[in-house]
């Protein structure tokens, strides 16, 4: 019989889909877990996936990941290029129906064309301060200003910057 890690341990988990889900878990004594899904190209070119995957539990969405995507560009293919016309309406999709809009891995520019599309916060889920460390997933200090003048968030991840890089290598 097939069953999620989540359905096998609904002593200690529970699956987050609403802020009062998140509440109710720690009052429990328990983790409350948000699905998200990491970069767009699940969504293949149709914002309609957006629906199926919100009725499936998923409220959090990175639009790219290091290289460019039907969506717009990544971090590491910063090329001062926009979003995409898909990528636009991906962004209202997922406004509309109160997914949480990730924006760790986007381009610079496609940060700002975010932030200028809704007026819901949005997270960097798994960025870091360019200041501290230059790295092309990290944000700059504007950028991290403007984030949480949106009321949105930057969560700190553990980045070791080794001589073997999978992306080039």
């Amino acid at each position: 019989m097939y069953s999620t890690q989540l359905e096998e341990n609904t002593d200690q988990i529970v699956l987050a889909t609403k802020y009062e889900d998140i509440i109710d878990a720690k009052k429990n004594g328990k983790i409350a877990a948000v699905l998200t899904v990491e970069r767009g190209e699940p969504l293949e070119e149709d914002a309609g996936t957006l629906r199926i995957l919100y009725r499936l539990g998923v409220r959090s969405l990175t639009l790219t990941h290091f290289p460019r995507n039907e969506l717009g560009d990544g971090s590491r293919d910063d090329s001062d290029s926009h979003l995409t016309n898909f990528g636009a309406e991906v962004v209202e999709e997922m406004n509309r129906l109160g997914i949480i809009i990730d924006v760790s891995h986007i381009n610079k520019t496609g940060f700002w064309d975010v932030l200028a599309k809704i007026k819901s916060p949005v997270i960097a889920s798994h960025s870091n301060c360019r200041t501290l460390c230059s790295y092309h997933r990290n944000l700059g200090d504007d950028q991290i200003k403007a984030l949480t003048e949106n009321g949105g968030v930057i969560n700190l991840s553990y980045c070791v910057r080794a001589k073997y890089d999978p992306l080039k290598n």
